[in-house]
Order: C-alpha cells, then structure tokens, then sequence
C-alpha cells in the first residue's frame, strides 16, 4: 500500500541526520510569508519533509540563521517581495545566508 503522507504531516517532521553533530554540514531551506509583525517559516533541512509551519518574529529568524551559519550549515531563504522594502533580505544577508526575494508575479 502506497504511503500518502503529505508535507505538513506532524507524523514527518524535520529529520536531519547528523543535525547535533557540529562536524555535519547541514542545508536549511526556509520558506517565510512575511507580514508587518511576524514572519511564518517553513522549513526543510537537506531533502527531507518540510516541517509544520512556525510563527517566528524577525529578531528570533535572524537569531535562528545566525546559529545555523555559525554551526558552518548552509541557509537559504526566499520570500515573495512586499511592501516592508528588502531590510529583512539585507539581515538575511549580513547574517551570512543566501536569501533570494521574488516577485508576486512570477
């Protein structure tokens, strides 16, 4: 019988292998849909499911990049560009990850 688990399954979370041993290096994808006060992020760690989405504030996604890029893993993070300028992609990018903004129309 074939296994029909979706993304969002809370069954299949974030499984990285490796992920407390500093020695792995590790890629995080982060889809963010970001608004006025909050930031939600979803995140998949090398290929593995996309964990349930989390409601993050701006300082504690920077914090979280922050920690990663230190950990020497990899950090991508895109986003739909909006009306709140680019200063989260230029914090993105201070913190030493990748961030990559796209257009609501593509």
């Amino acid at each position: 019988m074939k296994n029909n688990t979706t993304l969002h399954d809370k069954n299949n979370r974030i499984n990285c292998t490796g992920a407390s041993n500093s020695a792995v290096r590790l890629s995080f994808k982060l889809g963010l849909d970001v608004d006025l006060r909050n930031i939600v992020v979803a995140i998949q760690c090398e290929r593995g499911t996309i964990a349930l989405a989390q409601k993050w504030t701006r300082a504690q996604l920077i914090a979280w990049v922050k920690e990663k890029i230190a950990a020497s893993h990899s950090v991508q993070t895109l986003y739909e560009c909006c009306g709140f300028g680019y200063s989260l992609h230029e914090e993105l990018v201070a913190a030493g990850e990748r961030s990559i903004v796209t257009t609501p129309m593509r």
